[in-house]
């Protein structure tokens, strides 16, 4: 009687996409040792390879030879958004998160979700089970910055963008001039332009207002922008950049996390 064949060695591969919304990925699986394994990163939405977290490059397609369980991420980036350096510590983005011009407002974000969605209050916040009374991944004494995956920013444009921090707003705030205007682009929006004190680069940030349920309110007349920090005092809340000029307020303030507001990347 001959002896039963051992059953063939088997790895495990894993291909991971940060971003989503950017591409798409294949090639996960079960494969038996040194099978060439084909694996692709097709971008969408206009966006390209930004690159691969084993090799160098931004191939769209690979082959891979499989000898031990493996993972390998992809990395997208979205086209047409430009860096703007305002001599700052980071390079801002000329528009919103989900805008193609600087004075769309582009798509409102819950603090710590990075798809859209039609209501934000805090029975659908992903952090809570109880609407919003305490929560579980990031708290006072956890997670007090939010992780790339859970950031808007750097899962809907890829690359290196992020959501600001609270001290990057901090040095928008103090180290660029403010100008309030009410056209820009040649269309009738009202925001800022946020204007370098070093050179002559600026931005414009309009003034997006937030969602709350399902409406936009006080679009055109507030901008409430996220950071990547969590308000430790009160873990319900997040900071946010403010602006509003019925009443000249231009500050870092914070806002309960459940609701919809713009983001604006940076970069180093």
């Amino acid at each position: 009687m001959k002896p039963t064949p051992p059953d063939p060695v088997t790895y495990t591969l894993t291909v991971v996409n940060l971003n989503k919304p950017l591409g798409m990925v294949s090639g996960s699986g079960i494969y038996e040792k040194g099978t060439i394994v084909p694996v692709t990163a097709e971008p969408i939405n206009g966006a390209h390879v930004f690159g691969w977290s084993d090799v160098e490059g931004t191939l769209s397609e690979r082959a891979i030879e499989l000898v031990s369980d493996s993972t390998i991420v992809v990395m997208f980036e979205i086209e047409g958004v430009e860096a703007v350096d305002l001599g700052l510590s980071v390079k801002w983005a000329t528009c919103n998160v989900g805008a193609t011009a600087p004075e769309e407002y582009g798509n409102y974000f819950a603090w710590g979700e990075t798809e859209t969605k039609t209501t934000y209050n805090g029975n659908t916040y992903f952090d809570t089970t109880d609407g919003g009374s305490t929560f579980t991944e990031y708290t006072a004494g956890g997670k007090t910055v939010l992780d790339l995956e859970d950031d808007a920013a750097a899962v809907n444009m890829g690359g290196v963008w992020r959501m600001p921090t609270r001290e990057e707003i901090n040095e928008l705030l103090t180290k660029c001039t403010w100008t309030y205007t009410t056209t820009y682009n040649e269309k009738s929006v009202k925001g800022y332009v946020v204007t370098s004190q070093t050179n002559d680069n600026s931005i414009f940030l309009p003034a997006a207002g937030y969602k709350q349920t399902q409406n936009v309110s006080y679009g055109g007349s507030i901008g409430q922008y996220w950071t990547s920090n969590l308000y430790t005092a009160s873990e319900s809340k997040a900071w946010v950049l403010l602006f509003n000029k019925s009443n000249n307020t231009l500050k870092e303030d914070v806002g309960y996390r459940y609701t919809g507001r713009p983001v604006r990347a940076v970069l180093k």
